[in-house]
């Protein structure tokens, strides 16, 4: 039987800040770069350090789950593809969504 984590349960898409972060990346920025833009400048209006921290390492780990190519490719795709990678992203560093969005998948 599989394990799985459920931390995911307690994140939200980001899309938004999903899309301005590949773009930061696409544009030159480093991780490190990011990270101070996101924890220190406050750049998405988080209520905490806290939750820009969690933003900030959900945000690498999700990124980080996908070939480089995608992240190079992302800026040019229509909307609806955009938040379709997004789901890849999670899908692909979360083993319980990909299960859950395979399983519906499957039966339909």
């Amino acid at each position: 039987m599989k394990k799985f984590s459920a931390t995911f349960i307690s994140r939200t898409f980001w899309f938004p800040e999903f899309s301005a972060v590949i773009s930061m990346l696409n544009n030159g920025k480093d991780w490190d770069d990011i990270a101070e833009a996101i924890i220190d400048d406050n750049i998405f209006k988080m209520s905490s350090t806290n939750r820009s921290t969690e933003l900030k390492r959900e945000l690498m780990f999700r990124i980080s789950a996908l070939p480089a190519s995608f992240s190079e490719l992302f800026e040019q795709l229509p909307l609806n593809n955009q938040k379709l990678m997004n789901l890849i992203a999670i899908m692909n560093a979360h083993p319980l969504v990909e299960d859950f969005v395979s399983r519906i998948l499957e039966s339909s």
